[in-house]
């Protein structure tokens, strides 16, 4: 199904929110700017270059270590080595070279919709 919907809709661009995509956001504003991401952005682009370092980090560094990198929460730092997998794995098979992070998610936009809807 992915593979059918890459080619019917040729994307340009990932767009990821919550869990891991959080994280990655964090790790890159520590390493970018020495500071957590503002609480209150909305979307931001996320260097694929970044990403990948963060990538590299999180593969090879045990769990503790993760642990240590400012901008990992606790609650992340099992699950986000499958994430950038997952993450990685679509970024090739999609072709793409451009990440943006929403801090939106799915749940957001019904909620907005229904929210509308009422209006």
């Amino acid at each position: 199904p992915l593979t059918n919907a890459i080619h019917q809709y040729a994307p340009t661009e990932l767009i990821g929110s919550a869990g891991s995509f959080e994280t990655l956001i964090d790790l890159s504003f520590w390493r970018r700017f020495g500071h957590a991401a503002p609480s209150d952005l909305v979307s931001e682009p996320l260097p694929v270059d970044d990403f990948y370092r963060s990538r590299e980090l999180l593969l090879t560094l045990p769990r503790a270590e993760r642990l240590t990198l400012p901008g990992m929460i606790e609650l992340r730092a099992d699950m986000i080595v499958v994430g950038v997998c997952l993450i990685d794995f679509v970024l090739k098979k999609c072709g793409l070279d451009q990440i943006r992070v929403s801090t939106y998610a799915l749940k957001e936009g019904v909620l907005a919709k229904i929210l509308e809807k009422k209006s």
